[in-house]
């Protein structure tokens, strides 16, 4: 008989404290807005620009063509440079668990016109549901989740229903931090 890590870890959540809620702790579960980065890449291109061809009113998606990323001419309004594209990407908010909070900036004065030293940014595992959410159908086959269960592979952690934390049978995904 199978032996899974919700066996051996009970509870398997366990509620913070109103301090470490605050102080943004590893392994701490949040919801914020995650975009489907890896699918169907789509650019919002300019549908009609001024007669210099360098300030656009009016904008269609687009799927990504042969000049993605290597248009002949830039935008100045708004501001488009030929190497750059306005991304359209779909996102949803969804469960993370919290690997490494944003650290502090560094010590470093900024460069007039340079680049951007600091970016205030944790580092998230991606939570998604294992079922349907109007169905309640598993959206996979069982044998894949039993296995994932077993922590057969590293990239995928099982993650068990409780209320008030995760709703449906959940796995976070390791490989798309």
């Amino acid at each position: 008989m199978p032996v899974f890590l919700t066996d051996l870890i009970n509870p398997f959540y366990q509620a913070v404290g109103s301090l470490a809620a605050a102080a943004y702790t590893r392994g701490q579960l949040f919801r914020t807005p995650l975009g489907y980065t890896r699918e169907n890449l789509e650019l919002w291109r300019p549908a009609g620009t001024d007669a210099s061809q360098t300030s656009a009113a009016t904008f269609r998606l687009v799927p990504a063509p042969g000049d993605a990323f290597g248009r002949a001419l830039p935008l100045h309004d708004p501001r488009l440079e030929t190497n750059e594209e306005f991304i359209a990407i779909r996102a949803k908010r969804r469960p993370v668990i919290l690997l490494s909070r944003a650290p502090a900036p560094p010590d470093v004065a900024p460069v007039r016109r340079g680049g951007r030293v600091y970016r205030r940014l944790a580092l998230v595992v991606p939570v998604y549901s294992l079922t349907n959410r109007h169905t309640g159908t598993l959206k996979y086959r069982p044998e894949f989740v039993e296995r994932m269960q077993m922590l057969e592979w590293p990239e995928f952690l099982y993650l068990p229903p409780m209320a008030g934390v995760l709703p449906v049978p959940s796995f976070a995904r390791v490989s798309e931090l």
